[in-house]
């Protein structure tokens, strides 16, 4: 409810909703206004339908081409199972 125009820059930190509001945008055609995105993406094991995979998917097919920040250093096997955060620069 809240994008009624053209949007420069969204950003989003909603600790693990990503999905939930990107999918609303992009069903309501909300996602069109938007030029750019910075979005702090959360994974948590506990929440599959939180994911990055589906998160670059729906970017992309909305038009969005994307730069991933991951600020995780090695071992990366460390992370697999524990909750963490990265940055999705998103943009047309």
């Amino acid at each position: 409810d809240h994008i009624t125009g053209e949007v420069d820059l969204l950003k989003m930190d909603i600790e693990g909703t990503e999905m939930v509001v990107l999918r609303e945008l992009a069903d309501r055609s909300k996602l069109s206004l938007v030029k750019e995105m910075v979005i702090e993406y959360h994974y948590d094991r506990g929440n599959p339908e939180n994911d990055l995979a589906g998160l670059l998917e729906l970017l992309k097919g909305e038009g969005f081409r994307y730069v991933i920040h991951a600020p995780q250093k090695p071992p990366y096997h460390l992370y697999r199972n524990k909750p963490y955060s990265l940055i999705v620069y998103a943009y047309r």
